[in-house]
């Protein structure tokens, strides 16, 4: 549909306001600017309406529509029904109906205005060069229009009134026409409306009934002017009516839910005198009841057909205040359960197994019979032969997976698995059930010293260096020596090649690595590879583990104050602990002490290298955090030095 601006802004008087602010706004109530062309110092906006806003039919719609979006309110003052002795018997709070008629006689001159005929041309409206074209403008104009019935005879007069313009007020037509004299000939212009007195807590609504007076002025000046005859009294008729108010409730949650928080940082929602003043805007006349935090609105006749339940409204606010003001990522309180520690720390163990390069592997615990052993536990009812004992060792399954990755050419492979392993126990009488955690690494192209050589296998040291790293990692306070201990029963690693794993605290092996022999890979032809494995028992290491939350340094204000340098020389043979001397010379001073450090190391030669003196050179810096260092504090620091050096020495 196509309005003209200048129309349109007769009512809003917007002066130079921006066209493009303007159409950003309009798409968001389902209004689109498709075109903007110039006609006669005119703007003519080609604007596709959506089926919900067909109450968008004139300029004074368009512009009130305008006026709610901008915060621009019209212009225009609402001009008051005259106080008329048969107006003031209507009772307030009531609805009536209204029809008012002029009687127009010896009609010889009609001259139509440009401005008319360029918005009948807007609209692709014909001509018809008489009193309908001044109709047809009021309709463009003010959404609504008198009627014209030119009088001949009573019957010609029912025929007219039972045409959808006049049907709901024919009754009052009917009447009026019958308590006047009426020539033949004579044209009656019907301007007709229905009225709500007092029914909207706002004191106006913008709806086109509210500003009929306007509407019947302006049509009466135009006709005036065109017709140049002086049109005379008006007859006029009321019918009280029985209307239905149109009350929505809108919960103050529900509002917060839908359209979710302005605070980009904090969680913030519309408070409820904001939601008031939009609701207001909106000329819905809220009233908030504080019990229920929720409120009240009546929807004017002219949004009754889209403004039908409470999500409608709120989607309007969002329109109002505009959606960009909100935020679709509320900051959400995510409560989480409580997490036991071992499930935290076997998350942390996956983690940084993965993080070394090593790639997990799940498999069954059931597994074929290898040989005989008293410590195998057979299934009654196993399903297969490969699935016929419970595994006694995790690096079973680990064997397997590995001879078959090489069976497929993968020989270069580092695999960890946590799993359940079983075994016997109290001869025999007694099953444990315990999880495990095993690994194996082989790889020829591990590790490369220089561009030049070519890559070197991984070997025993690369795999002490892994469990280290990796313990270290987890926090878990464990050491690692030689061993000739069979752990678990584990034919399968060296006994040459095997180190432990032992609890720092308790000194208990809890697990084992070590070069696997080359009779566990029993289907490999080739039996030149070499192969590492690692099993440790899981819930033993998880005890090792420590979870301090706090941190092990202290923290301390930096000096602005300038510090000394002394450095000494001491006396020291093979079995001198750097650690007690550096010990020693802080609580001499330890508030001024900064550092102590050794920057070097040398040995006094003499002819029986028995009697050769070993000298160790240590470099003390000295600051405060309250003055620079004076030459009394000096003299004491170096007195203290020598007292320090004459002891050792």
């Amino acid at each position: 549909m196509k309005f003209s601006w200048n129309l349109t802004n007769s009512f809003l008087k917007a002066g130079k306001t921006s066209l493009k602010g303007i159409e950003d706004k309009l798409i968001l109530s389902g209004l689109e600017i498709e075109n903007i062309e110039t006609l006669n110092e005119d703007k003519i906006l080609d604007i596709s309406i959506t089926t919900n806003r067909k109450e968008i039919d004139c300029a004074f719609s368009l512009a009130r529509e305008i006026s709610l979006l901008t915060n621009n309110a019209i212009k225009t003052k609402v001009i008051k029904h005259p106080e008329t002795k048969l107006y003031k018997k209507i009772q307030k709070n009531s609805a009536f109906k209204y029809v008012r008629i002029h009687h127009i006689k010896d009609l010889k001159y009609l001259k139509i205005s440009a401005w008319i005929k360029q918005n009948l041309k807007v609209q692709c409206i014909e001509e018809d060069r008489n009193l309908y074209d001044i109709q047809k403008y009021m309709k463009i104009k003010w959404g609504q229009t008198f009627g014209i019935i030119e009088y001949k005879t009573i019957n010609e007069v029912n025929k007219v009134l039972d045409n959808m313009e006049f049907i709901d007020y024919k009754e009052q037509i009917r009447s009026l026409i019958a308590k006047t004299d009426i020539d033949i000939g004579t044209k009656l212009l019907v301007f007709m409306t229905t009225q709500n007195i007092g029914m909207n807590r706002n004191s106006q609504t913008y709806s086109a009934e509210e500003f009929y007076e306007n509407y019947y002025i302006d049509a009466l000046s135009i006709l005036s002017t065109a017709t140049k005859i002086t049109i005379g009294k008006y007859y006029e008729s009321y019918k009280k009516i029985d209307i239905e108010k149109k009350v929505i409730e809108i919960s103050k949650n529900k509002v917060d839910k839908s359209l979710g928080n302005i605070g980009e940082k904090q969680q913030k929602f519309l408070h409820k005198q904001d939601l008031i003043d939009i609701l207001e805007k909106m000329r819905l006349s809220p009233l908030y009841l504080k019990n229920k935090k929720s409120f009240l609105v009546q929807v004017p006749k002219y949004r009754s057909h889209d403004l039908k339940r409470d999500i409608d409204i709120i989607e309007e606010i969002g329109k109002v205040y505009e959606f960009k003001y909100f935020y679709d990522n509320n900051n959400k309180n995510i409560l989480r359960g409580n997490q036991a520690k071992r499930f935290i720390i076997l998350k942390e163990i996956r983690r940084t197994l993965r993080s070394l390069g090593l790639s997990e592997i799940i498999t069954c615990s059931t597994v074929k019979n290898k040989g005989s052993s008293n410590n195998t536990i057979e299934i009654c009812n196993s399903i297969n032969k490969t699935q016929k004992v419970l595994r006694n060792s995790i690096v079973d399954n680990l064997l397997d997976n590995f001879e078959y990755n090489l069976k497929h050419f993968n020989k270069n492979l580092s695999i960890f698995e946590i799993g359940k392993v079983f075994n016997k126990q109290n001869n025999h009488l007694l099953y444990n059930e315990e999880r495990y955690i095993g690994g194996l690494i082989s790889n020829d192209l591990y590790i490369r010293k220089d561009w030049l050589d070519n890559p070197g296998n991984f070997n025993i040291f690369h795999m002490k260096g892994i469990i280290e790293l990796f313990s270290k990692k987890i926090k878990a306070e464990v050491i690692l020596r030689k061993t000739s201990k069979n752990y678990n029963n584990n034919r399968i690693i060296e006994r040459a090649t095997r180190i432990g794993v032992y609890d720092k605290e308790t000194n208990d092996l809890i697990g084992i690595l070590g070069k696997v022999r080359r009779s566990g890979i029993i289907n490999n032809q080739n039996n030149e590879k070499k192969i590492y494995g690692f099993e440790i028992n899981l819930n033993k290491l998880i005890q090792t583990v420590s979870t301090k939350g706090h941190l092990k340094y202290t923290k301390k204000a930096y000096s602005r104050y300038p510090s000394i340098t002394r450095d000494i020389s001491i006396k020291a043979d093979k079995e001198t602990n750097l650690k007690k001397i550096y010990q020693q010379i802080i609580d001499v001073n330890r508030k001024l002490t900064e550092s102590v450090e050794a920057f070097n190391e040398y040995t006094k030669n003499a002819k029986d290298k028995s009697k050769k003196t070993r000298f160790i050179g240590i470099r003390i810096t000295y600051r405060s955090n309250e003055k620079t260092l004076d030459t009394k504090d000096i003299e004491s620091i170096d007195n203290s030095l020598r007292e320090i050096a004459n002891k050792l020495n």
